[in-house]
């Protein structure tokens, strides 16, 4: 996927623009309700959301662009709250419900995000993120760099693999419930992600 910035922050905030990016973005939800990123050619998303071709050059590359720019957006509503979690030095409990909390609310694109249909580029972003923190946390507690990466990736492999799968399930456990089990394993030494991120 090419990285999206085609034009300007100030001309974002034009209302016609808004209104065009804002079109384009849930045309392309609703296309991947029923075919992956990678099937979505330009011309029917175009004639989807009633824009021309020119229109969407002008914002984007490519429907793989409008994803991109989705996801990021979810990312930050994620990150911002965690930041601050991190610098008040909270332990991972609040971490998790607060991932879950925003997903939550926000489950109408996490549905399709994070589907078989999206891509892996929303999940990564949060590997990424939570990676040095969550490692340099683990070299503190003794472990030596290897082992901090092998604990880091299976941890979160195994709490995001259930994430999606609570996602993909419908929500149907609350958040709180879904927060204190994974808590509850990492607590107990069955996922070893340190508690000090």
């Amino acid at each position: 996927m090419k990285e999206t910035g085609k034009i300007g922050k100030a001309d974002r905030k034009d209302a016609r623009v808004v209104k065009t990016i804002d079109k384009l973005k849930k045309t392309m939800l609703e296309l991947l309700r029923s075919r992956s990123y990678d099937e979505i050619k330009i011309t029917e998303l175009c004639e989807a959301a009633r824009v021309n071709r020119n229109t969407f050059y002008a914002h984007y590359s490519e429907p793989a662009d409008i994803l991109r720019e989705i996801e990021n957006e979810l990312f930050e509503k994620i990150w911002k709250p965690l930041a601050q979690i991190n610098n008040d030095g909270t332990r991972i409990r609040d971490f998790v419900h607060s991932i879950l909390d925003t997903l939550t609310d926000n489950r109408e694109i996490c549905s399709i995000i994070l589907s078989k249909r999206g891509s892996r580029h929303f999940i990564d972003q949060i590997v990424d993120a939570m990676h040095d923190g969550t490692v340099n946390a683990a070299i503190l507690k003794g472990l030596d760099r290897t082992e901090a990466e092998i604990s880091y990736h299976y941890t979160v492999a195994g709490a995001l693999g259930v994430i999606e799968y609570w996602v993909r399930d419908g929500y149907r456990m609350s958040a709180g419930k879904l927060a204190d089990i994974l808590c509850s394993l990492l607590e107990s030494g069955q996922l070893h992600m340190p508690l000090l991120y």
